[in-house]
């Protein structure tokens, strides 16, 4: 189990803890990171925790609601996203994240969970990717799995796996598997 995922779940149990009126967690070392959990709504009423590892807050991305939320009301382009659960992917047409004129620009960390069975086969898109326009984002440890993009658009079109257009972004430690693999 990675450090996030320890710190995350540790997080949650303080969280239950302090709820319950139990008590608090304590760090134990000066080193430990100072963590809180919030939970967040938006309009269409989906819920994300949040974890703050050592002043940064990140959103627990822990179903395909949540990956579909981000951009839209309080989860924005500019936020911080750590996947803290493999997902399983309906069939429904994926919208890449990000467009041309507002792309992502925060960090999504993949925490070594995968995303399955993420879907584009529409004949007439042209952004075809995870992200479709990233800049000065960092997109790391993300695991697309059966991925089924390659009937998707035609002449014209940008593909990339985990992202369709980058500028300045850091993207590193991704791995990806086709339903044709």
């Amino acid at each position: 189990m990675g450090i996030v995922k320890m710190l995350t779940a540790l997080a949650l149990c303080a969280s239950l803890f302090v709820t319950a009126g139990v008590g608090a967690m304590s760090a134990g070392t000066a080193e430990a990171a100072e963590i809180e959990v919030e939970t967040a709504e938006t309009e269409a009423a989906v819920v994300m925790n949040t974890a703050t590892v050592k002043g940064v807050t990140w959103y627990l991305v822990e179903s395909e609601a949540h990956l579909r939320a981000i951009g839209t009301g309080e989860y924005g382009l500019d936020k911080n996203y750590m996947q803290n659960a493999d997902i399983t992917m309906s069939t429904t047409e994926w919208v890449p994240i990000g467009t041309e004129s507002n792309p992502f620009t925060g960090q999504y960390n993949g925490n070594g969970c995968e995303i399955r069975g993420l879907t584009m086969t529409s004949p007439t898109v042209k952004i075809i990717g995870f992200f479709g326009f990233a800049g000065n984002a960092q997109l790391y440890n993300i695991t697309l799995r059966d991925l089924d993009i390659e009937t998707a658009g035609g002449q014209g079109k940008s593909v990339g796996a985990i992202c369709a257009r980058a500028t300045d972004c850091n993207i590193h430690s991704n791995e990806v598997y086709s339903i044709y693999d």
